[in-house]
């Protein structure tokens, strides 16, 4: 699994799959396992790339507490791979790392973005500080719980790679405090075409916030889908759908 060293810690990320580059980027408190949902519907006509940010799963350093470092790091993971042209697939903090790359870099092929907004003021706090719990109340604002219930061994496997990969303590509140400071300038700067997925009952990101991004991007789609904040998880046949698509449609970018 490669690694790359940054000025404070050293960054994990994996691969899989062929062809076009679609890199993940996580969203606030929780580990790579976030996008195991939707991996396997890219990989083979896409490569995707995964990393955990400073301090979660097997990455070191941290914490960290503005966008503009995350993006930092993102950049040195593309680079080290050699990717220098990707599409962008962010959730939450990770959509906002996203934006501010595609926006600064200009590198990104395309964005799709899930529960994301363009500004932390809209963030509802009580749900955010759920999410960043260590306990099993952190997946409340995220996924329904009757979804969970009714399925026992992927519960089972959620707090298995919870237990592992997610953020904790100043490195988890580094995060929270980077997604909260955050406002996205001059939006209509980041001509790359943008998918904003956004589950329809999301405590944490209200859906109107993702409403409003998609209409300030010059390119951006807005489609709602069934589900929580992570809504690409609870309603993943949905979400795969609307990623493969938007990403097949716009490979060749």
């Amino acid at each position: 699994m490669p690694r790359v060293q940054t000025d404070g810690g050293e960054l994990r990320y994996e691969t899989t799959g062929s062809g076009p580059t679609v890199a993940f980027v996580n969203d606030l408190s929780f580990g790579v396992w976030q996008w195991a949902f939707q991996q396997p519907a890219l990989a083979g006509p896409f490569e995707t790339l995964a990393f955990d940010y400073r301090g979660a799963g097997d990455s070191t350093g941290g914490p960290i507490t503005r966008v503009a470092e995350f993006v930092d790091d993102l950049a040195t993971v593309l680079a080290d791979h050699g990717a220098r042209r990707v599409h962008l697939v962010g959730a939450g903090l990770g959509g906002m790392v996203a934006l501010e790359y595609a926006r600064q870099f200009g590198r990104a092929r395309s964005l799709v973005l899930f529960g994301t907004t363009q500004s932390g003021d809209t963030i509802v706090n009580d749900a955010i500080e759920t999410m960043c719990a260590q306990d099993e109340s952190a997946l409340d604002p995220c996924l329904d719980r009757e979804t969970l219930e009714s399925a026992p061994e992927i519960n089972a496997q959620i707090q298995h790679w919870r237990e592992s990969d997610d953020a904790t303590g100043r490195v988890r509140d580094g995060q929270l405090a980077a997604m909260k400071a955050y406002s996205l300038d001059r939006p209509y700067d980041i001509d790359q075409h943008a998918l904003i997925v956004h589950g329809n009952a999301d405590p944490v990101v209200p859906v109107d916030a993702g409403r409003e991004l998609a209409a300030a991007l010059p390119r951006g789609t807005f489609e709602p889908i069934d589900g929580k904040h992570m809504a690409r998880i609870e309603n993943a046949a949905h979400a795969n759908d609307l990623l493969v698509g938007f990403l097949e449609s716009h490979a060749d970018l």
